[in-house]
């Protein structure tokens, strides 16, 4: 919520850029702001907001102490175009213009990769996505889809149908045409596989589908779930609690029940416990139907395993399933450092897709490569991609694909 949240847990890490200190009455009042969202003794304003302890509910508290210290409309993409005081303190100076309100938010929009328009988890923001755009690198283009109703004025959708089609309306109208590449965490994912069903549909192509962390919850669990109401009722938690610890280590389900609890009671929390609430029987409502395309699953080892990811979407992906492997934690798929491996194996599916493309084009124009070039580059690509993203962590901790 923009009006009020919770105190971050834990304290914010200092920054290893050089402190630069504020200059100018904006870059001063910025700094009073985000050294007390963020705990830290002193913000240099050089220093990028998700580099030093930034995090998506952090971000939505730091948008609105801004909006109240400056009495004005803060717009939601703000720290990803300026994620450091300096920039921020220039928007500022030069006066942001109120926007109309988009659920498509641009979080990277540099490079020259074709774009990746990703769905956050249930109860989320697209703040909680800063990390995976961040760390996909300069060169890829990253847009989030924020959930309708986290805004005061704005309902939010109750149906995965709607909520997928709202954002492929406003996808395309950024993207006219495609092919296109998707992706969800969790709940997310149910939502960017319904985007390929209407993508295709409307005789559009979907190039990359990732479901990253996808936790489709079985039938039984939907039972007796009707309304809004039995959907946030204690005894459809209690389902959803019992089928999660039979697939899920218990720490994850902790987390994920602390969360949810937060939500629930925390008064606070109001637009987010009311989105939180559509999408609980926005997902318990969906069936998902056979899809003719290509599925990307990103399993976690333990919690999720190659085969119950492969026999989850058997039946459903005609094209095929390709398995990518990612750490034990599924709650924390999306933080550091967990957030490195599948971001660097993100990349190197990207790669490949982004090779597709190109050889179709190549192909409608004549000038098509042989079979051995074709692999050759893919390969190529995909090798870079990886080795890209990999530099802060062990080459022996980098999940291989399946």
């Amino acid at each position: 919520d923009r009006k009020a949240l919770p105190a971050p847990e834990g304290s914010a890490v200092e920054s290893g850029t050089e402190f630069v200190a504020p200059r100018t009455p904006y870059e001063e009042a910025l700094t009073e702001i985000w050294v007390e969202v963020l705990g830290l003794k002193q913000v240099g304003v050089r220093d990028n907001f998700f580099e030093i302890g930034g995090h998506s509910l952090l971000a939505l508290r730091l948008r609105a102490s801004m909006e109240k210290k400056f009495n004005q409309e803060i717009p939601l993409a703000i720290l990803f175009i300026a994620p450091t005081i300096e920039q921020l303190a220039e928007k500022l100076d030069e006066g942001i213009q109120p926007s109309e309100w988009t659920s498509l938010v641009p979080m990277q929009t540099e490079g020259s990769n074709p774009p990746f328009f990703c769905v956050p988890e249930a109860g989320s923001t697209v703040y909680s996505l800063a990390d995976l755009a961040r760390h996909l690198g300069p060169n890829q283009p990253f847009y989030g889809l924020q959930p309708m109703g986290m805004e005061e004025d704005l309902t939010p959708h109750a149906r995965i149908e709607d909520m997928a089609a709202h954002y492929v309306k406003e996808i395309k109208e950024f993207q006219p045409q495609g092919p296109y590449m998707l992706g969800g965490q969790c709940f997310g994912a149910e939502v960017a596989f319904e985007m390929a069903q209407q993508f295709i549909a409307q005789g559009d192509e979907v190039e990359l589908l990732a479901l990253i962390g996808d936790n489709r919850i079985a039938s039984w669990t939907r039972k007796g779930v009707d309304s809004t109401k039995s959907a946030y009722s204690l005894k459809h938690a209690l389902q959803r609690t019992f089928y999660y610890l039979r697939r899920f280590p218990l720490g994850d389900v902790y987390r994920t029940a602390r969360r949810e609890l937060n939500i629930r009671f925390n008064p606070r929390l109001q637009y987010t416990r009311r989105v939180f609430k559509a999408q609980l029987l926005a997902r318990t409502s969906y069936v998902r139907k056979p899809y003719p395309g290509r599925v990307t699953a990103f399993s976690a080892s333990a919690s999720l395993s190659r085969k119950f990811a492969s026999s989850a979407m058997a039946g459903l992906a005609q094209g095929g399933v390709e398995v990518q492997r990612v750490p034990p934690a599924s709650d924390l798929l999306l933080h550091e450092p967990h957030v490195q491996v599948v971001a660097a194996n993100l990349r190197a599916c990207i790669a490949k897709a982004a090779t597709r493309m190109s050889d179709a084009s190549s192909r409608a124009s004549g000038t098509g490569l042989d079979r051995g070039e074709k692999e050759q580059r893919a390969t190529g690509a995909a090798d870079s991609a990886v080795a890209a993203g990999s530099g802060a962590l062990s080459a022996g901790s980098l999940a291989t694909a399946g």
